[in-house]
């Protein structure tokens, strides 16, 4: 008995069998070729790709196709007495239109691997073509396509709606795309069933928050597609989108519409804030229990890393060096893109940046969040985040502890410009007088003089502005005028040196409330003023600006001669 009598194949499969009496012949001993058989057998079973059937073992055609595509057993099915997979290539033609319950696709003919039209019957019988005296075994691709070709015929009439016969064409069309010549009808007639989804992900900022636009894609998709399911209100079973000459047909199934509504809930497929950081994190807990089925979990992390988009581990350091006190804060971020760790540091500028970034992040542990996004980073919350946030808020008190001023400074006059002359109650320049114009008359307004006493400091003589009625009012007015314009002093004619605004203020109400006192025959100039009896504050004593040049400050470098400037 030769080998190919005990190997023979139907739809189902391949069915294998051992010539035991062979097995023992000195022939097959000398030859190994039986043994070899049965060694191939045994490990099949082994691996789980035959089962026995009595003294037989059936190899289906998908497991067969397995374990030729594989590495382990390349080149060596020949002792199974297979013949040999070779491209044919069949031509598809169809009948009727996919709205008709006889559309059916058939095949026209068949090209041979030498791409020529073969004489004579040809034989289909599982996944073995005859023809010519040629026997071969197709190529898994054109299986597959017969296999669904089948399915569709068998399909009764009853079940032939338009819609079923989109999806057994969108189900063909997906095999015959690279391993069968269509007709023109089939070429154009483009119906797509996607079963898996892609999402691509672009990154973006919202006040400071994170913004994720999400893109849906799938293998074949029209140039289109992205318009139509944007411009498309809700989620339709089929989208009929223009393309070129004819039109393409995008049949959902109810998991992938599922995903797809979840992404159209997004406005403008864009998602922000916490939602978003969990989505970047765990999609399927977004888009609901369909996703698992839709969504390719290795092509999303590849999404993701393409987009930029990272979650980092931070670490804080707090540095101090040698004889600096206060002590400087940073984070220590690592995060890895396309599988490389990058390591960055970002130093904060200031209590106020420290403070703001630990409310944030405190306030994100408290919400239970998975991250917080800081400065362009997404920053895990992980075991030891609360750790690193308290080493941080130490550190807060101690730098603003340190930038408190000592004692000992304030009263370094060193640290002070060299206007500053010492420390004490500083002399006003100017002061108000009232006084009776006839020292024999009594304290009543038609005897009562006022004005302003201004004393040098080089220790001369007091210099007495007497105010008549309408000087009186010139002052009042130049004292607004300096409040409104916020001058801290101003020049009026008489007085030798600019007036301060502040005490001008002062001196007015002091002149307005003793005249009031005098008009109510009430006024005392023994007794203490009501209202002008704050007491002095000691502070800085200023030297002051005036021609005895008790102060100047010399700006050298701005008199030296430069030149000519230069235009830009």
């Amino acid at each position: 008995m030769n080998e190919h009598a005990l190997t023979s194949w139907n739809r189902e499969g391949v069915r294998l069998r051992l010539n035991t009496e062979a097995e023992h012949s000195p022939s097959a001993t000398r030859s190994g070729q039986t043994s070899e058989r049965a060694l191939i057998l045994g490990q099949l079973e082994d691996e789980g790709y035959v089962t026995a059937d009595g003294s037989s073992s059936v190899l289906s055609w998908s497991d067969l196709f397995r374990v030729a595509r594989s590495a382990e057993y390349a080149g060596s099915l020949q002792p199974l007495g297979l013949p040999p997979i070779e491209a044919w290539r069949p031509s598809l033609t169809s009948r009727g239109a996919l709205t008709d319950v006889d559309f059916s696709v058939v095949v026209s003919g068949w090209y041979d691997p030498e791409g020529r039209r073969p004489t004579g019957n040809v034989e289909i019988n599982g996944a073995v073509i005859t023809a010519g005296g040629r026997c071969s075994v197709l190529p898994m691709d054109v299986w597959l396509l017969l296999e669904a070709i089948r399915t569709h015929r068998a399909l009764p009439v009853s079940m032939r709606s338009p819609d079923a016969n989109r999806r057994a064409w969108a189900n063909i069309r997906e095999h015959a795309r690279s391993s069968a010549d269509l007709s023109d009808f089939l070429r154009k007639t483009v119906v797509l069933t996607p079963q898996r989804l892609r999402l691509e992900l672009r990154k973006g900022d919202l006040l400071g928050n994170k913004l994720i636009e999400v893109v849906p894609d799938f293998d074949g998709a029209p140039e289109r597609w992205l318009e139509f399911f944007d411009r498309t209100r809700g989620v339709p079973d089929r989208y009929e989108i223009p393309d070129g000459q004819g039109v393409v047909h995008v049949l959902l199934s109810p998991e992938v519409r599922t995903v797809l509504q979840e992404l159209r809930r997004m406005p403008g497929r864009r998602i922000a804030g916490e939602r978003a950081e969990g989505f970047i994190r765990n999609p399927f807990s977004v888009l609901g229990p369909s996703a698992s089925s839709v969504i390719d979990a290795g092509q999303f992390e590849a999404a993701r890393e393409a987009a930029g988009i990272s979650f980092a581990r931070f670490t804080s350091r707090v540095r101090r060096s040698g004889s600096e006190q206060s002590p400087a804060c940073e984070l220590v971020i690592e995060e890895s893109l396309m599988g490389i760790i990058h390591s960055s540091t970002v130093t904060f500028r200031g209590p106020d940046d420290i403070e703001k970034f630990l409310v944030k992040i405190e306030g994100k542990i408290e919400a239970e969040a998975q991250c917080c996004h800081w400065e362009g980073y997404d920053l895990e919350i992980l075991g030891d985040t609360p750790d690193q946030v308290a080493r941080l808020r130490l550190a807060l008190v101690e730098l603003r502890e340190s930038r408190r001023a000592k004692i000992s400074e304030i009263f370094d006059l060193s640290q002070y410009s060299d206007r500053v002359e010492g420390f004490g109650v500083e002399k006003p320049y100017y002061s108000p007088f009232i006084a009776r114009k006839t020292d024999e008359a009594g304290w009543f307004p038609e005897n009562v003089a006022v004005g302003l006493c201004f004393k040098p400091k080089s220790g001369s003589e007091t210099v007495a502005v007497v105010l008549d009625d309408q000087a009186l009012k010139d002052f009042r007015d130049a004292v607004k005028r300096a409040e409104l314009e916020r001058r801290e002093s101003f020049a009026f004619p008489c007085c030798p040196e600019p007036v301060p605004t502040r005490w001008a203020v002062e001196a007015l109400d002091t002149i307005d409330r003793v005249g009031k006192d005098i008009k109510a025959k009430s006024f005392n100039p023994e007794g203490r003023i009501a209202g002008n009896g704050a007491s002095k504050r000691a502070g800085l004593v200023v030297k002051p600006n005036v021609d005895s040049l008790d102060y100047e400050e010399h700006r050298g470098a701005l008199s030296q001669p430069q030149g000519p400037p230069q235009v830009p």
